[in-house]
């Protein structure tokens, strides 16, 4: 299941970045179809630069195109560097699976003078 990176920039300290995917898997044909993911259970695994991991629950947005959605909150962008994350979908009537690892940049940001 390819996804793809944030729409901007993100920033160590960041509250409210959207990560959104859209779940895809591939059909008998080869043919790329979305995943209703319609009462599925779904959460983020995101990695740090020092390979410390955390998990977040995230939200389906909508079931049927197969969107879903973590927005950060203070705390989750706490280093600059090389960062990975990566979906972790349950749906009950069709098992569990990972997605692709998407890696991203978290940049710095100019702190303001004390």
């Amino acid at each position: 299941m390819p996804l793809s990176p944030p729409e901007h920039e993100v920033h160590v300290g960041d509250i409210g970045t959207s990560f959104r995917g859209t779940a895809v898997d591939t059909d008998a044909t080869g043919k790329r179809v979305v995943v209703d993911i319609t009462g599925a259970t779904i959460f983020w695994r995101f990695e740090r630069p020092a390979a410390t991991r955390y998990d977040r629950t995230a939200t389906v947005v909508d079931g049927p195109t197969g969107i879903f959605e973590y927005i950060t909150v203070s705390g989750d962008v706490d280093k600059a560097g090389d960062w990975k994350r990566q979906a972790h979908i349950t749906l009950p009537s069709q098992g569990q699976w990972w997605t692709s690892l998407i890696p991203y940049p978290v940049a710095d940001f100019i702190p303001v003078p004390v």
